[in-house]
Parts: C-alpha cells; sequence; structure tokens
C-alpha cells in the first residue's frame, strides 16, 4: 500500500521541499492510517506535521474520548496538536445548512486556520478509493456532468489526499499489519444519509453481483472524466476571453454573436465560468444544470429577456449583447463618508431605488441606430444618454451633494462651477437641495444633476456607438 501512497504523491506533486503539513486526524481508521503513512515517509519528503483535530459537537462524551485519543496519538509521535470543540448543531440553526454541509463548512475552515497558523504548506485528509467511488455514484444518481462524476481531486488547492487512489480494504489490512488503533463513530454505519446508504447498502450490492472490482473501475473513470473535464474547461476559458467585450467589477458584457458559434457543450461552460468569475468565490456557487439551461433558453429569446440565478446573478439580453450583473445593495458606503453621502451603485441595464427617496432610475442599453435614438437630444429634465465608449467601463453611482461639490456644465468649456453656486442661480431652494439626486464616476466626478443640468464629457453624440439611457420615474 506504501507503494501506492508514493506512487499517487509523485504523480500529483503532492509535496515539495521543507514541507509543513495540516494533517486532519479524526480518530477514524482513514486519519489514522494516513498520519502513520506520512510519518513513514517523514524523511523522503521532508515532511514538518501538525495534528488538527475538531469535535463537532455532535456525539457528546463519545466525541471528547475521540479528542483525547488523538491528542495521544499526537504525544506518541511527538507532533503539535491542536484540538477544537465547534457546536455544528448551533451553526445548523444560524444557517440553516444540512448536517453534513454545516459540519464540512466548519472542518475546513478550522483546518484553513490551523494551517494558517503554522505557516503550512498542504491539509492531509484521509479520503480514499471508496470514498472517491461513492462520490462518483451519488452524483451520478443526482444527474451530474463531467464536472460531478469527476469525483474527489487528489488536491484541490491547500487540501491534498495522499490515500485516494487506495481502497478502504486496503487500509483496514494495513491498520491490522502495523497494529493500529483507532476510534469507531457509529453513525457511519447508520443508512440515514444518502452517503451512508450508497456505502452500506449500494455499493456492496454491485461489488457482489456486478463488478467486484468497481471501486477501482470508478477510480478510473473519474481520473479520465478529470482530464476530460480540465481539457472542456481550458476551451470554455478561451471562448469566454474571445467573447467577453467589457468587463468590470460585480459585471460583464458577453459578445452574443460569437458565443453562438460556440458549441452547446462549450456555451454551458461558459455560463458556469461568467458566474465563477461574476461571484468571485472560485466556484459558482449554487449553480446547477437546471440554472445554465435557463440562461440559454432566455437567450433564444427577444430582446430585454431577463434570467435571475441564486446568489443575486443577473442575466439580461439586450440585442446582440448579453449584460451579466451582480445584483447590490441598495446601500453602499464609501470608507469614512456618512450615510447621507452613502452613493448608490447604478445597475445597468436595471431598475435602481435610491433609499432616501422615492426616485427609480432605469437603465437600458440602446441601439443607436434605432428611429427613438435619432429623435432624442442628448439630455432632458429626466432622461440622459450616455456614451459607453466614453465611460470605458466606469461604474455610476446615484448620491446626495456633498460640501465642495463641482461639475462642469455642458457648454462651460475647461471650467467646473460648484454645485451651491450652480443652485443659487438655478433659485433651487435651499432645503430642496439635498432631496436631488446625482449621478456621479467612480472617481466622484458629477456626470448629472438629475432634473436640471448634465455635464458635457460622457453624454452621446454623432460617432457614438454603444449608449445607455437612463430615465428617471418620480
Amino acid at each position: 500500500m506504501l507503494e501506492k501512497v508514493i506512487g499517487t504523491i509523485e504523480k500529483n506533486n503532492l509535496f515539495s521541499s521543507n514541507n509543513r503539513v495540516i494533517v486532519a486526524v479524526s480518530g477514524g481508521i482513514d486519519s489514522v492510517v494516513l498520519l502513520h503513512v506520512l510519518m513513514s515517509l517523514r524523511e523522503n519528503y521532508s515532511l514538518d506535521m501538525v495534528v488538527a483535530h475538531l469535535n463537532h459537537g455532535f456525539r457528546g462524551q463519545e466525541a471528547r474520548e475521540d479528542a483525547l485519543f488523538v491528542e495521544a496519538i499526537s504525544q506518541k509521535y511527538g507532533l503539535p496538536g491542536v484540538c477544537e470543540e465547534i457546536s455544528v448543531p448551533e451553526y445548523i440553526n444560524r444557517t440553516k445548512q444540512s448536517p453534513q454541509e454545516a459540519a464540512r463548512t466548519i472542518r475546513y475552515n478550522f483546518l484553513e486556520r490551523v494551517r494558517e497558523s503554522y505557516d503550512g504548506t498542504a491539509i492531509a485528509v484521509g479520503q480514499n478509493a471508496n470514498d472517491q467511488a461513492e462520490t462518483v455514484l451519488i452524483n451520478l444518481l443526482r444527474g451530474g456532468a463531467t464536472s460531478g462524476l469527476k469525483g474527489i481531486p487528489v488536491r484541490r488547492g491547500n487540501i491534498i489526499r495522499p490515500l485516494l487512489e487506495v481502497s478502504r480494504a486496503e487500509i483496514e489490512a494495513y491498520a491490522a499489519k502495523h497494529r493500529l488503533a483507532y476510534r469507531f463513530d457509529p453513525s457511519n454505519a447508520k443508512p440515514v444519509y444518502l452517503r451512508n446508504r450508497v456505502r452500506l447498502e449500494l455499493l456492496p450490492v454491485l461489488i457482489e453481483n456486478y463488478n467486484p472490482a468497481i471501486i477501482a473501475g470508478l477510480g478510473k473513470t473519474a481520473a479520465i472524466l478529470a482530464e476530460e473535464d480540465k481539457f472542456l474547461d481550458q476551451l470554455a476559458q478561451a471562448a469566454l476571453v474571445d467573447c467577453i467585450a467589457n468587463r468590470d467589477t460585480g459585471k460583464m458584457v458577453v459578445n452574443l454573436d460569437k458565443l453562438d458559434q460556440e458549441d452547446l457543450a462549450i456555451r454551458r461552460r461558459v455560463v458556469r465560468l461568467i458566474c465563477r468569475e461574476i461571484k468571485n468565490d472560485g466556484s459558482g456557487g449554487d449553480i446547477g444544470f437546471d440554472h445554465v439551461e435557463r440562461v440559454l433558453a432566455m437567450l433564444r429569446g427577444n430582446t430585454g429577456n431577463k434570467a435571475e440565478l441564486p446568489g443575486g446573478l443577473i442575466f439580461q439580453k439586450e440585442y446582440e449583447q448579453l449584460i451579466v450583473n451582480l445584483k447590490r445593495k441598495i446601500t453602499f458606503k464609501k470608507e469614512g463618508e456618512s450615510e447621507d453621502y452613502a452613493p448608490v451603485p447604478l445597475v445597468i441595464p436595471g431598475e435602481t431605488i435610491i433609499p432616501w427617496s422615492n426616485i427609480v432610475f432605469k437603465a437600458k442599453l440602446e441601439d443607436p441606430t434605432s428611429q427613438h435614438y435619432r429623435e432624442q437630444p442628448g439630455c432632458s429634465h429626466w432622461e440622459i444618454r450616455l456614451d459607453l465608449t466614453k465611460l470605458k467601463g466606469r461604474t455610476l453611482f446615484l448620491r446626495k451633494r456633498k460640501p465642495g461639490d463641482r461639475f462642469q456644465p455642458v457648454g462651460m468649456k475647461g471650467e467646473t462651477k460648484k454645485l451651491k453656486d450652480f443652485f443659487i442661480d438655478a433659485k433651487i431652494p435651499r432645503e430642496k437641495r439635498d432631496k436631488i439626486p446625482l449621478l456621479v464616476t467612480g472617481e466622484d466626478e458629477i456626470i448629472w444633476v438629475v432634473g436640471l443640468r448634465a455635464a458635457g464629457n460622457y453624454l452621446t453624440d454623432s460617432d457614438t456607438s454603444q449608449l445607455v439611457i437612463i430615465t428617471v420615474e418620480v
């Protein structure tokens, strides 16, 4: 078995020189064998190890005995150990996650904290070939694509799994050979959760009646699909780069003519990549096959169609472009500013309501060749048309006036005017001035004193090729 683990380590470059590895040890057979194996390979890979154990607060005295057991192992091997107790049930009450999901979240957050505190290079966990087979079967039962059927990676970020190609039978034989003591979690023997039912009921039937080598077979399938999934993701990433017309924080504009030229399999992956990049979480959150299909179906419809996905993702078709926004909170305060001056990001395309009035701002992308556009001026009291090329991807905000505000009204060449003086000249009563919204750039440059006057820098002209129309409803 040791040779197989070495093969996994070498094949996947799990260790370099001067490794400090956080070893997750629950006290069960998998983690106890993992720690023993890594101790055996300590000299081979210059391993400096720290044992990490988390009591999830599920099993009372039994869990406390597990912690004492792991502490004794750490002392036996002369390794530093970190043991913590965190109440997963309390976390479940707050987050409404499932017990398994909550335990996993807390466990990996704990391990990452230990890694950071010890300046660790990796976190080793004891998942094995049986865990891999169970994962593939679970995702197959749920209707997973290659991203799910590829199973568990040997490495994901800081997490490494040296035992992933070793079966549970081999682990049990290794523990018996080396007379390793370990703890038993009785909850693993109860067919309550889907994974337990697959382990206790489905896999034994498949092994006995269909394929005695199914554990290894599903492991091979996962390995093949992992490489193919990686290749398809590379194709999708290249396609996305080619299709992007504009990009900003929390926003992306995609050229639909280019996207439509891609194969359906790539288009699906591009949608998932967009979700991942807009949310900036590395995963795309809770985006599944049905969500992706909803976006693609929306794109086959008319301009203006919209699809909203979990996590505040909004996909909208505007002529030959796909606009993707991350729904923002209504209030957005810059550091050091009071709530009175808190800018509100303008959603483009979409609606924005400013919290200190009932005014609704509607922004839509428009075709500069349309009859509607040709017949309208660049700005009126309650509508403004801005040149997207001139804006150069700037995010726009709405806010109240503040001391020192200046702007350059249309027609005033090379000069700026105090906003206070502008209000006085326009005979705006003092008590009404704080109620007038200002449209500003992220650099706080005033573009429009709403309902009164615009600055000229970003208005449309005869050369405009892309524009946004912003209208006000009061």
